[in-house]
């Protein structure tokens, strides 16, 4: 497992053992900047192997570094309890981001029964040319209910631990405020600052989501032009917003916020900046204050990763409206399982080889998905954040599909993936 190491984290670990996967067969990577240490333990206690990924590298590269304690600390791992084993083992990859697909070694996709399962959209892109994914992933992330259901209280959520978090940072009403990305986190980011009457300036590559919300005075043309007008910026698009022409087109200290994932939102600019450094920061989640020149200073708050991740229990998305996502990654490891039941089934005969050389995505499974939206969809405090056209969508299972990225009509390999069969199959361990 690739995951945010959260609270509600355990939870879904605590349901894969419920439903009988063994805890010696579990090995888990966490995310250093959104870890729970009470989480981490709690993991440990059970049985669990957890792999603690590299606590020091160049501001910019955690992506480089998060993968190779994969492919060496996570695979090496696996690797190790493999050789304990006999005969072709089957594998489950619950991934976020592709880190766990894409350095998967080639000698384990070789000689094992292998199937992802992908939370995130970045993660169902293509791999590089040096990492070639051969076998087939489920796209929790591509899902009716991960794309129209979850994004509207994820944004809520994180807003609202941004929220708590921006009187920490110290801010005064003198600066001025710029905000990058308008969509849901964005939106909200800029109502609660308004309302607090912060001076607020906002850019979005998109400028029509400004309109009628954003005076036109406060309207940026582009994302250089809102960070040369401001003094503190907050980075909402989860992607790199920078440029290397940051380091000699500005003038003053800007402190840079993010609010997305990874160190994504200034990539560009951390990488840049890293040669100006003196020493390496203690801590990558240091606050890290860069001179670029005598007349200019970037200060990135937590080192450039999300503000709203502090390493407690706290700062996780609470139970209640996360169980959505967590009841989808649950179906997403039974679809891998059934698959793979599938797959090493003995009456399939050629089938085998069909089923796991199948190099794409699967759509994660339409009726499951149909269930647990009727059921989310009850909820009166959790119905009000949809619109009727959106709750439309999940009246039917063919529209789910639809929406999923199947055809109606495509009945794929794995549609006979129902809850009545799934209570007869006892091979989850």
């Amino acid at each position: 497992m690739v995951q945010h190491v959260l609270e509600t984290t355990g939870s879904l670990v605590e349901s894969f053992l419920s439903l009988g996967f063994k805890a010696d067969n579990i090995f888990i990577t966490g995310k250093l900047y959104s870890n729970c240490r009470d989480t981490e333990q709690k993991f440990r206690e059970l049985g669990i192997t957890y792999i603690e990924g590299e606590t020091r590298f160049k501001p910019g590269t955690f992506s480089e570094s998060f993968g190779n304690s994969i492919k060496d600390r996570l695979w090496g791992s696996v690797a190790d309890k493999l050789k304990e084993k006999a005969g072709k083992q089957k594998i489950i990859i619950l991934d976020d981001g592709g880190y766990g697909v894409k350095y998967a070694p080639k000698e384990i996709l070789k000689n094992h029964c292998i199937v992802g399962v992908e939370q995130t959209t970045s993660g169902l892109s293509a791999p590089d040319q040096d990492h070639n994914i051969d076998l087939p992933v489920i796209q929790v992330a591509a899902s009716a209910c991960k794309k129209l259901l979850e994004p509207h209280l994820i944004a809520k959520s994180i807003l609202t631990i941004t929220q708590r978090k921006i009187p920490q940072l110290g801010l005064s009403r003198q600066q001025k405020i710029g905000i990058i990305g308008f969509g849901d986190l964005g939106v909200g980011l800029y109502k609660y600052l308004i309302d607090s009457n912060y001076d607020v300036c906002v850019f979005d590559i998109e400028s029509r989501k400004l309109q009628g919300m954003v005076p036109a005075s406060k309207q940026a043309d582009a994302a250089i032009s809102l960070v040369r007008e401001s003094d503190v910026v907050f980075g909402c698009t989860g992607c790199d917003i920078s440029s290397e022409e940051w380091t000699t087109d500005l003038a003053g200290t800007k402190i840079l916020i993010s609010c997305s994932s990874s160190d994504i939102e200034f990539r560009t600019l951390l990488k840049r900046c890293s040669k100006y450094l003196t020493r390496m920061p203690d801590s990558p989640l240091d606050n890290l204050m860069i001179r670029v020149s005598p007349r200019l200073n970037f200060r990135f708050m937590r080192g450039g990763f999300p503000i709203n991740f502090d390493g407690s229990a706290y700062c996780s998305i609470p139970a209640h409206e996360i169980q959505l996502t967590r009841a989808l990654l649950l179906i997403g490891v039974i679809q891998a399982n059934f698959l793979l039941d599938k797959a090493t089934s003995k009456k399939l005969g050629k089938a085998t080889d069909e089923i796991l050389s199948y190099k794409n995505y699967y759509t994660l499974n339409a009726e499951w998905q149909h269930m647990i939206a009727q059921e989310w969809l009850t909820i009166p405090s959790i119905a009000e954040y949809y619109d009727n056209a959106t709750k439309s969508k999940f009246n039917s299972i063919d529209s789910v599909a639809y929406h999923s990225g199947s055809n109606p009509s495509d009945r794929t390999l794995f549609y006979d993936f129902t809850a009545s069969n799934f209570k007869t199959n006892e091979a989850y361990s």
